[in-house]
């Protein structure tokens, strides 16, 4: 299993078992104001995958620097993109250096 389907799947555990029904809706923005949304943060793409078959893309967006991250379920087929869960203390484990590269956990954690 992939670092950002583990996010994915804790990230979904946690919304589903301990965020109540009135916090768990998510706020969705138009996708023409997905650039200036990670403008506003500092973050940039660090990683993405698709959800299901042809499913909603799913971006994983970071400031390596303040050290902020954000996962953000992307919805092109309807014009928006819906930050999905964020926080803080961002740092890269095992970077990839090629585009598409299998990144896997650090074993001696």
């Amino acid at each position: 299993m992939t670092p950002l389907k583990i996010l994915i799947a804790a990230a979904t555990f946690w919304v589903a078992f301990f965020v109540t029904p009135a916090q768990a809706q998510l706020m969705c923005f138009e996708s023409d104001s997905l650039p200036e949304f990670m403008t506003n943060y500092g973050e940039q793409l660090v990683a993405k995958g698709t959800l299901g078959q042809d499913g909603d893309r799913v971006l994983f967006l970071a400031n390596q620097k303040t050290g902020t991250w954000t996962v953000v379920v992307d919805k092109a087929d309807k014009g928006m993109f819906c930050p999905f869960v964020s926080g803080k203390n961002f740092h890269v484990l095992q970077p990839g250096k090629n585009k598409g590269q299998d990144i896997r956990w650090n074993q001696k954690l």
